[in-house]
Formats: C-alpha cells, sequence, structure tokens
C-alpha cells in the first residue's frame, strides 16, 4: 500500500536535491515547449517538451504541498509555487493554442526589427 507521509516526509528530508532538480528541470522543459511551437515544430515534439514539462511542475505543486501541509510558510514557497504554476500555464498554452503563441512571437521579433532599425539610423 501507498504510504503518502512517508513520501511526504522524503520530500521534505531531500529537499534541496528535489528542488535542484525541479527548478531547472521545469524551466528547461517548458523553454523547450514554447521554442518549439514558436519555431512551428510538430505537434509530438511540442507534446512532448510540454507533457515533461507539466510532469515536472505537477511534482514541484505537489512538493511544496508537503511544505504547506506541515505549516512551513516561506518566500521560498511562494517562489516555488509561483514558478510552478507559470511553467504550468505556459505548457498549457503551447499545447492549447500554439497559433496565438506563435503570433506574439513573430510580433516580438518584429518590435526587435524595428527597434534596431530605429538603433541604427540614430548613430
Amino acid at each position: 500500500m501507498l504510504d503518502l507521509f512517508a513520501i511526504a516526509e522524503l520530500s521534505r528530508t531531500h529537499c534541496a536535491a528535489i528542488c535542484a532538480v525541479l527548478v531547472p528541470g521545469s524551466v528547461a522543459l517548458t523553454a523547450l515547449a514554447l521554442w518549439w511551437t514558436m519555431r512551428a515544430r510538430t505537434r509530438r515534439w511540442r507534446y512532448g517538451a510540454a507533457g515533461g514539462a507539466l510532469l515536472v511542475a505537477t511534482i514541484m505543486v505537489l512538493h511544496v504541498g508537503t511544505w504547506l501541509a506541515v505549516r512551513v510558510v516561506t518566500p521560498v514557497t511562494f517562489v516555488l509555487l509561483a514558478l510552478a504554476l507559470v511553467c504550468w500555464a505556459e505548457s498549457l498554452w503551447a499545447i492549447a493554442a500554439p497559433g496565438s503563441l506563435q503570433r506574439l512571437y513573430g510580433w516580438g521579433r518584429a518590435a526587435l526589427v524595428r527597434r534596431n532599425r530605429v538603433g541604427e539610423l540614430s548613430r
């Protein structure tokens, strides 16, 4: 039988190691999902990276939940929770509405090009 208390205690005991894997993993997989969405890669690539990011972000939320369950409320818990929720939202965006993400990328790229042209003219 699954002992949730033991799993939660293990999560809190090895917090530094767990966060050392989850934080960069979540950011990297989310960035990869966004990059592949903006570069119009196939659905398989996008779903793989976004699914991995969703999994890692969900594990991070559960890990933070173990700290909140024992009433350890610090700024770090809220920062990790916010990071996980932002990565979760961006991954869902890459899955649900890739066209709007690609339009946003095109708009941002066009704005940078215009900015660079203005900078070249003023020199």
